[in-house]
Parts: C-alpha cells; sequence; structure tokens
C-alpha cells in the first residue's frame, strides 16, 4: 500500500510538502507511513470502541459500572497491537 501511495503522491500527483526543492520518493514515503500509523490507529480505535459496551450488556444494564472504561480497553488493545 505504501508503494502504491508513494507512486500516486509523488509520480501521478507530483506532491511536495515544500520541506525542500529536491525531495526524494523516500522523504514522500516516510512522510505517508507515518500518516497512515496515525490514522490507522484512531480508525481502529473508533471501530472497537462500541464492541465491548455491546458485548457487555450485564455491565450496562445491571451493576454500577463506569461505562467509560470499556472504551479504554479497547484503546489499550489497539496499542497492544501496534506495539
Amino acid at each position: 500500500m505504501i508503494v502504491v501511495y508513494t507512486f500516486v503522491f509523488s509520480v501521478v500527483f507530483k506532491a511536495r510538502w515544500n520541506v525542500n526543492a529536491n525531495e526524494s520518493k523516500t522523504d514522500i514515503a516516510i512522510i505517508l507511513f507515518a500518516g497512515m500509523i496515525v490514522f490507522n490507529f484512531f480508525a481502529e480505535v473508533i471501530n472497537r470502541a462500541p464492541a465491548p459496551i455491546i458485548s457487555n450488556v450485564n455491565y450496562v444494564k445491571k451493576v454500577i459500572f463506569p461505562l467509560e472504561i470499556l472504551p479504554w480497553v479497547s484503546l489499550g488493545s489497539v496499542l497492544f497491537h501496534i506495539w
């Protein structure tokens, strides 16, 4: 995916980040890779956050339980998966 994005943004679109006048394709690939890591992290957290609330109905309905903790479990899971 990085190779495709690097080709599309550096060759087809000729995108520049104004870092310097003669950016190499490696610089563009590193910038794209860093952006994709951040985007995929947030997308994964947003997609996984509702699952613990839906799967733990007994915590939500019957027991006094702070529901704010459950999405943090998803965040920890994604952080563990990435690192």
